[in-house]
Protein backbone atom coordinates (compact mmCIF):
# COMPACT_ATOMS: atom_id res chain seq x y z
CA UNK A 1 0.00 0.00 0.00
CA UNK A 2 1.58 3.15 -0.89
CA UNK A 3 2.45 5.92 2.04
CA UNK A 4 0.08 9.29 1.64
CA UNK A 5 1.67 12.47 0.60
CA UNK A 6 5.10 11.03 -0.31
CA UNK A 7 7.91 12.47 -1.82
CA UNK A 8 10.04 10.98 -4.45
CA UNK A 9 13.71 11.51 -3.95
CA UNK A 10 15.46 9.04 -6.44
CA UNK A 11 13.10 5.89 -6.71
CA UNK A 12 12.20 6.09 -2.53
CA UNK A 13 9.33 7.61 -1.44
CA UNK A 14 9.57 9.08 2.25
CA UNK A 15 6.45 9.67 4.80
CA UNK A 16 7.42 13.26 5.79
CA UNK A 17 4.87 13.14 9.40
CA UNK A 18 6.52 9.46 10.14
CA UNK A 19 10.01 10.75 9.12
CA UNK A 20 9.47 13.39 10.94
CA UNK A 21 8.56 11.85 14.53
CA UNK A 22 10.68 9.73 14.25
CA UNK A 23 13.92 12.26 13.97
CA UNK A 24 11.90 13.83 17.07
CA UNK A 25 11.43 10.95 18.88
CA UNK A 26 15.06 9.91 18.59
CA UNK A 27 16.81 13.14 19.55
CA UNK A 28 14.58 13.36 22.28
CA UNK A 29 15.78 10.13 23.68
CA UNK A 30 19.39 10.59 23.37
CA UNK A 31 18.80 13.73 25.79
CA UNK A 32 16.42 12.02 27.69
CA UNK A 33 17.78 8.60 29.08
CA UNK A 34 19.86 8.70 32.18
CA UNK A 35 22.51 6.20 32.43
CA UNK A 36 24.19 6.47 35.60
CA UNK A 37 28.51 5.79 35.37
CA UNK A 38 29.68 6.78 38.79
CA UNK A 39 28.47 8.11 42.22
CA UNK A 40 31.72 9.04 44.72
CA UNK A 41 31.62 10.99 48.09
CA UNK A 42 33.46 14.28 48.65
CA UNK A 43 35.58 13.85 51.84
CA UNK A 44 36.96 16.57 53.61
CA UNK A 45 40.27 17.58 55.03
CA UNK A 46 41.40 16.19 58.20
CA UNK A 47 38.76 17.08 61.06
CA UNK A 48 36.19 18.00 59.18
CA UNK A 49 32.35 16.94 59.87
CA UNK A 50 30.19 17.62 56.98
CA UNK A 51 30.32 18.69 52.95
CA UNK A 52 28.98 20.47 50.73
CA UNK A 53 30.10 19.77 46.60
CA UNK A 54 28.38 23.19 45.13
CA UNK A 55 30.26 23.61 41.96
CA UNK A 56 31.78 21.72 39.07
CA UNK A 57 33.79 22.00 35.44
CA UNK A 58 34.19 19.80 32.62
CA UNK A 59 37.23 18.07 34.27
CA UNK A 60 35.35 16.50 37.26
CA UNK A 61 36.87 19.33 39.75
CA UNK A 62 34.85 20.01 42.38
CA UNK A 63 34.12 23.31 44.26
CA UNK A 64 32.31 23.36 47.73
CA UNK A 65 33.14 23.78 51.65
CA UNK A 66 33.26 21.62 54.42
CA UNK A 67 32.18 22.23 58.11
CA UNK A 68 34.34 21.87 61.09
CA UNK A 69 34.18 21.80 64.78
CA UNK A 70 33.09 25.41 66.27
CA UNK A 71 30.94 26.10 63.65
CA UNK A 72 34.06 26.50 60.92
CA UNK A 73 33.41 26.50 57.66
CA UNK A 74 36.12 26.58 54.62
CA UNK A 75 36.10 26.58 51.06
CA UNK A 76 37.74 23.42 49.31
CA UNK A 77 38.65 22.30 45.79
CA UNK A 78 38.27 18.84 44.81
CA UNK A 79 40.64 17.46 42.14
CA UNK A 80 42.11 14.19 41.52
CA UNK A 81 40.79 12.26 44.26
CA UNK A 82 42.07 14.51 46.20
CA UNK A 83 40.64 17.25 48.67
CA UNK A 84 42.05 20.53 49.25
CA UNK A 85 41.10 23.12 52.09
CA UNK A 86 41.31 26.61 50.56
CA UNK A 87 41.75 28.45 53.70
CA UNK A 88 40.41 31.66 54.34
CA UNK A 89 41.31 35.37 53.92
CA UNK A 90 42.49 37.36 56.59
CA UNK A 91 42.57 35.01 59.51
CA UNK A 92 38.53 34.28 59.38
CA UNK A 93 36.93 31.33 60.03
CA UNK A 94 34.47 30.96 57.49
CA UNK A 95 34.64 30.65 53.58
CA UNK A 96 32.95 29.23 50.95
CA UNK A 97 33.70 27.41 47.17
CA UNK A 98 31.16 29.01 45.15
CA UNK A 99 31.69 28.48 41.52
CA UNK A 100 34.76 26.59 39.66
CA UNK A 101 35.39 27.62 36.09
CA UNK A 102 37.36 25.18 33.06
CA UNK A 103 40.74 26.23 34.70
CA UNK A 104 40.13 25.33 38.35
CA UNK A 105 40.05 29.15 38.98
CA UNK A 106 37.26 29.25 42.05
CA UNK A 107 35.24 32.32 43.27
CA UNK A 108 33.64 32.53 47.00
CA UNK A 109 33.24 34.46 50.40
CA UNK A 110 35.17 34.45 53.02
CA UNK A 111 34.73 36.33 56.36
CA UNK A 112 37.56 38.38 57.65
CA UNK A 113 39.40 39.50 60.78
CA UNK A 114 37.11 42.24 60.77
CA UNK A 115 33.79 41.48 62.61
CA UNK A 116 30.61 40.86 60.67
CA UNK A 117 32.35 41.61 57.11
CA UNK A 118 32.73 39.05 53.61
CA UNK A 119 34.78 39.61 51.39
CA UNK A 120 34.67 38.10 47.65
CA UNK A 121 38.07 35.88 46.80
CA UNK A 122 39.49 34.28 43.73
CA UNK A 123 40.85 31.24 43.92
CA UNK A 124 44.24 30.76 40.84
CA UNK A 125 46.33 28.10 42.98
CA UNK A 126 48.02 29.82 45.67
CA UNK A 127 46.66 31.52 48.52
CA UNK A 128 42.79 33.40 48.18
CA UNK A 129 43.06 36.60 46.47
CA UNK A 130 40.97 39.18 48.20
CA UNK A 131 38.66 40.74 45.69
CA UNK A 132 36.75 43.06 47.21
CA UNK A 133 36.59 46.98 46.23
CA UNK A 134 36.99 50.03 48.33
CA UNK A 135 33.85 51.88 48.80
CA UNK A 136 31.54 49.32 50.40
CA UNK A 137 32.34 46.90 53.43
CA UNK A 138 31.38 43.38 52.11
CA UNK A 139 31.40 41.38 48.95
CA UNK A 140 30.59 37.86 47.86
CA UNK A 141 31.37 36.40 44.42
CA UNK A 142 29.17 33.92 43.48
CA UNK A 143 30.23 32.94 39.63
CA UNK A 144 33.14 32.61 37.51
CA UNK A 145 33.54 31.88 33.88
CA UNK A 146 36.03 30.52 31.75
CA UNK A 147 37.74 33.77 31.07
CA UNK A 148 37.94 34.81 34.82
CA UNK A 149 35.07 37.01 35.34
CA UNK A 150 33.29 37.01 38.27
CA UNK A 151 29.78 38.33 39.23
CA UNK A 152 28.46 38.61 43.01
CA UNK A 153 27.23 41.46 45.09
CA UNK A 154 28.43 43.92 46.94
CA UNK A 155 27.53 46.68 49.27
CA UNK A 156 27.50 50.00 48.24
CA UNK A 157 26.21 53.33 50.08
CA UNK A 158 25.61 55.22 46.93
CA UNK A 159 23.00 56.38 45.88
CA UNK A 160 21.24 54.00 48.46
CA UNK A 161 23.12 51.79 50.66
CA UNK A 162 22.46 48.08 49.99
CA UNK A 163 23.93 45.43 48.01
CA UNK A 164 24.36 45.66 44.20
CA UNK A 165 25.07 42.96 41.65
CA UNK A 166 28.66 43.08 40.05
CA UNK A 167 30.80 42.15 37.39
CA UNK A 168 34.47 42.15 37.92
CA UNK A 169 36.37 41.58 34.17
CA UNK A 170 39.35 39.03 34.15
CA UNK A 171 41.20 42.32 34.37
CA UNK A 172 40.26 43.46 37.40
CA UNK A 173 37.58 46.43 36.22
CA UNK A 174 34.59 45.93 38.17
CA UNK A 175 30.93 47.54 37.00
CA UNK A 176 28.03 47.42 39.45
CA UNK A 177 24.93 46.58 37.44
CA UNK A 178 21.71 48.77 38.89
CA UNK A 179 18.52 46.62 39.82
CA UNK A 180 15.09 46.25 38.53
CA UNK A 181 14.12 48.99 39.98
CA UNK A 182 14.25 48.86 44.04
CA UNK A 183 17.53 48.75 45.53
CA UNK A 184 18.95 45.72 46.18
CA UNK A 185 20.69 42.69 43.36
CA UNK A 186 22.56 40.28 43.48
CA UNK A 187 25.08 38.16 40.60
CA UNK A 188 24.46 34.49 40.87
CA UNK A 189 26.20 33.49 37.81
CA UNK A 190 27.94 34.41 35.01
CA UNK A 191 28.89 32.89 31.12
CA UNK A 192 31.16 32.81 28.92
CA UNK A 193 29.56 35.96 27.05
CA UNK A 194 29.52 38.04 29.88
CA UNK A 195 25.81 37.56 30.56
CA UNK A 196 24.57 37.75 34.50
CA UNK A 197 21.94 36.15 36.15
CA UNK A 198 20.69 36.58 39.40
CA UNK A 199 17.71 38.63 41.12
CA UNK A 200 16.79 41.99 42.49
CA UNK A 201 13.89 43.74 43.75
CA UNK A 202 11.30 45.71 42.14
CA UNK A 203 10.86 48.64 44.62
CA UNK A 204 12.84 49.39 48.15
CA UNK A 205 11.43 46.62 50.49
CA UNK A 206 9.86 44.66 47.83
CA UNK A 207 9.63 41.38 45.93
CA UNK A 208 12.53 40.24 43.64
CA UNK A 209 12.55 38.68 40.10
CA UNK A 210 14.88 37.10 38.03
CA UNK A 211 17.09 38.90 36.13
CA UNK A 212 19.33 38.38 32.83
CA UNK A 213 21.60 41.15 32.23
CA UNK A 214 23.52 41.38 28.57
CA UNK A 215 25.26 43.90 28.73
CA UNK A 216 22.77 47.28 29.19
CA UNK A 217 20.27 47.00 31.76
CA UNK A 218 18.68 44.55 33.89
CA UNK A 219 15.98 42.25 32.53
CA UNK A 220 12.97 41.33 33.97
CA UNK A 221 12.25 37.12 33.48
CA UNK A 222 9.47 37.96 35.61
CA UNK A 223 7.17 35.06 37.82
CA UNK A 224 4.16 31.84 37.27
CA UNK A 225 1.72 34.04 38.29
CA UNK A 226 3.60 34.62 42.13
CA UNK A 227 5.48 37.69 43.51
CA UNK A 228 8.59 36.43 43.40
CA UNK A 229 11.78 34.40 41.02
CA UNK A 230 15.28 33.98 41.17
CA UNK A 231 17.59 33.37 38.55
CA UNK A 232 20.01 30.91 39.97
CA UNK A 233 22.90 29.48 36.76
CA UNK A 234 22.74 30.56 32.91
CA UNK A 235 24.43 28.34 30.50
CA UNK A 236 26.63 29.71 27.39
CA UNK A 237 23.24 30.14 25.34
CA UNK A 238 21.85 32.17 27.21
CA UNK A 239 19.36 29.96 28.93
CA UNK A 240 18.40 30.67 32.65
CA UNK A 241 17.15 28.36 35.16
CA UNK A 242 16.03 29.25 38.72
CA UNK A 243 12.57 29.34 40.46
CA UNK A 244 9.58 31.04 40.55
CA UNK A 245 6.39 31.56 42.57
CA UNK A 246 2.96 30.09 41.09
CA UNK A 247 -0.08 32.07 41.29
CA UNK A 248 -0.79 29.01 44.14
CA UNK A 249 0.88 30.25 48.15
CA UNK A 250 3.72 28.38 49.00
CA UNK A 251 4.26 27.04 45.14
CA UNK A 252 7.86 27.88 43.70
CA UNK A 253 8.67 25.87 40.54
CA UNK A 254 11.99 25.91 38.82
CA UNK A 255 12.13 26.90 35.37
CA UNK A 256 14.21 27.34 32.32
CA UNK A 257 14.50 30.49 30.33
CA UNK A 258 15.26 30.86 26.48
CA UNK A 259 14.13 33.60 25.26
CA UNK A 260 10.59 33.97 25.48
CA UNK A 261 8.84 33.34 28.99
CA UNK A 262 9.71 30.91 31.76
CA UNK A 263 9.07 27.09 30.92
CA UNK A 264 7.60 25.42 34.11
CA UNK A 265 10.19 22.03 34.89
CA UNK A 266 7.30 21.00 37.10
CA UNK A 267 8.38 19.05 40.60
CA UNK A 268 9.02 15.74 42.10
CA UNK A 269 5.18 15.29 43.09
CA UNK A 270 5.38 18.46 45.59
CA UNK A 271 5.23 21.83 45.92
CA UNK A 272 8.33 23.53 45.84
CA UNK A 273 11.38 23.13 43.46
CA UNK A 274 14.39 25.39 42.26
CA UNK A 275 16.57 24.74 39.52
CA UNK A 276 20.29 25.19 40.18
CA UNK A 277 22.73 24.03 37.80
CA UNK A 278 22.53 24.10 33.82
CA UNK A 279 24.57 23.11 30.76
CA UNK A 280 24.88 23.80 27.78
CA UNK A 281 22.76 20.81 26.21
CA UNK A 282 20.00 22.24 28.28
CA UNK A 283 19.38 20.20 31.06
CA UNK A 284 18.87 21.41 34.56
CA UNK A 285 19.23 20.20 38.21
CA UNK A 286 18.45 21.46 41.24
CA UNK A 287 16.04 20.09 44.55
CA UNK A 288 12.53 19.51 44.65
CA UNK A 289 10.37 18.14 47.22
CA UNK A 290 8.46 15.03 45.96
CA UNK A 291 4.73 14.08 47.07
CA UNK A 292 5.33 12.32 50.42
CA UNK A 293 7.32 15.45 51.31
CA UNK A 294 10.75 14.52 50.90
CA UNK A 295 13.43 16.68 49.41
CA UNK A 296 15.11 15.15 46.38
CA UNK A 297 17.86 16.30 44.06
CA UNK A 298 16.48 16.11 40.06
CA UNK A 299 17.69 16.19 37.24
CA UNK A 300 15.55 17.55 33.83
CA UNK A 301 16.52 16.21 30.30
CA UNK A 302 14.80 15.32 27.14
CA UNK A 303 11.61 17.34 28.93
CA UNK A 304 11.23 14.92 31.92
CA UNK A 305 12.45 15.69 35.64
CA UNK A 306 13.90 12.50 37.15
CA UNK A 307 14.60 11.80 40.78
CA UNK A 308 18.13 11.17 40.68
CA UNK A 309 17.84 8.91 43.95
CA UNK A 310 16.23 6.76 42.29
CA UNK A 311 17.75 7.13 39.00
CA UNK A 312 21.07 6.14 40.91
CA UNK A 313 19.84 3.70 43.28
CA UNK A 314 21.75 0.97 41.72
CA UNK A 315 24.64 2.68 42.96
CA UNK A 316 23.58 3.73 46.58
CA UNK A 317 23.62 2.08 49.94
CA UNK A 318 20.84 -0.59 50.25
CA UNK A 319 20.49 0.42 53.88
CA UNK A 320 23.52 -1.49 55.68
CA UNK A 321 26.40 -1.19 53.30
CA UNK A 322 28.72 1.81 53.46
CA UNK A 323 26.96 4.51 50.51
CA UNK A 324 24.45 7.49 50.09
CA UNK A 325 21.42 6.74 51.74
CA UNK A 326 19.85 10.11 50.29
CA UNK A 327 20.28 12.34 47.43
CA UNK A 328 18.75 15.52 48.38
CA UNK A 329 20.09 18.72 46.82
CA UNK A 330 21.93 18.66 43.06
CA UNK A 331 23.80 21.77 42.68
CA UNK A 332 25.45 21.63 39.12
CA UNK A 333 26.03 19.81 36.13
CA UNK A 334 28.73 19.76 33.37
CA UNK A 335 28.48 19.08 29.87
CA UNK A 336 30.41 15.90 30.01
CA UNK A 337 27.70 14.71 32.83
CA UNK A 338 28.84 15.32 35.99
CA UNK A 339 26.66 16.16 38.58
CA UNK A 340 27.04 17.25 42.42
CA UNK A 341 25.23 18.37 45.44
CA UNK A 342 24.58 16.59 48.44
CA UNK A 343 23.08 14.15 50.34
CA UNK A 344 22.75 11.89 53.42
CA UNK A 345 26.07 9.16 53.47
CA UNK A 346 25.85 6.22 55.70
CA UNK A 347 28.77 5.49 56.89
CA UNK A 348 31.26 2.00 58.36
CA UNK A 349 29.40 3.01 61.93
CA UNK A 350 26.23 3.04 60.56
CA UNK A 351 25.73 7.04 61.03
CA UNK A 352 23.90 8.78 58.43
CA UNK A 353 26.33 11.94 57.64
CA UNK A 354 26.12 15.17 55.38
CA UNK A 355 28.44 14.59 52.75
CA UNK A 356 29.21 16.26 49.09
CA UNK A 357 28.14 13.72 46.39
CA UNK A 358 29.94 13.93 42.85
CA UNK A 359 27.89 11.82 40.45
CA UNK A 360 28.21 11.18 36.56
CA UNK A 361 25.63 10.31 34.15
CA UNK A 362 26.23 9.24 30.40
CA UNK A 363 25.58 12.17 28.33
CA UNK A 364 24.53 11.83 24.43
CA UNK A 365 28.11 12.61 23.09
CA UNK A 366 29.27 9.97 25.10
CA UNK A 367 26.95 7.03 22.32
CA UNK A 368 27.09 9.37 19.28
CA UNK A 369 30.31 10.08 17.28
CA UNK A 370 29.54 13.42 15.87
CA UNK A 371 28.23 15.52 19.17
CA UNK A 372 25.82 17.95 16.50
CA UNK A 373 23.67 14.59 15.76
CA UNK A 374 20.64 15.57 18.21
CA UNK A 375 21.11 19.38 16.66
CA UNK A 376 21.08 17.97 13.25
CA UNK A 377 18.17 15.41 13.72
CA UNK A 378 15.84 18.13 16.09
CA UNK A 379 16.27 20.62 12.84
CA UNK A 380 15.92 17.44 10.21
CA UNK A 381 12.57 16.49 12.11
CA UNK A 382 11.67 20.39 12.00
CA UNK A 383 12.43 20.54 8.37
CA UNK A 384 10.30 17.43 7.61
CA UNK A 385 7.49 18.86 9.90
CA UNK A 386 7.29 22.37 7.63
CA UNK A 387 7.19 20.26 4.41
CA UNK A 388 4.75 18.20 5.17
CA UNK A 389 2.71 21.01 6.87
CA UNK A 390 3.09 22.48 3.07
CA UNK A 391 1.98 19.81 1.66
CA UNK A 392 -1.04 19.36 3.62
CA UNK A 393 -1.81 23.07 2.81
CA UNK A 394 -1.41 22.89 -1.04
CA UNK A 395 -3.35 19.65 -0.95
CA UNK A 396 -6.26 21.40 0.98
CA UNK A 397 -6.62 24.05 -1.51
CA UNK A 398 -6.98 21.35 -4.90
CA UNK A 399 -10.28 19.95 -2.95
Amino acid sequence: MMLKNPIRTGSRRINVAATSAVLLASASSLIGQITPLSLTVLEGPAGFLTTSALSVNESGQVAGLATFPSSVQHAILYSGGVTTDLGTLSSGTQSSAQSINASGQIAGLSATNVAATQHAFLYSGGPLQDIHTAGSNTSQAFGINDSGAITGARFVSSPTSANRAFVRSSTGVTTTLGTLGGNTSSGRAINNSGQVTGDSNLATSGPSHAFLYSGSGLVDLGTFGGTTSSGRAINDLGQVTGTAATAISGQTHAFLYSGSGLVDLGTLGGATSTGNGINDLGQVVGISVTASNQQRAFLYSGGTMYNLQDAFASLMSDGTSVGFSQLTTAADISDSGWIVGTGLYRTASGANVGRGFIARIQQPSATVPDTGCTVALLALASACAALSGLRRRRASRHR
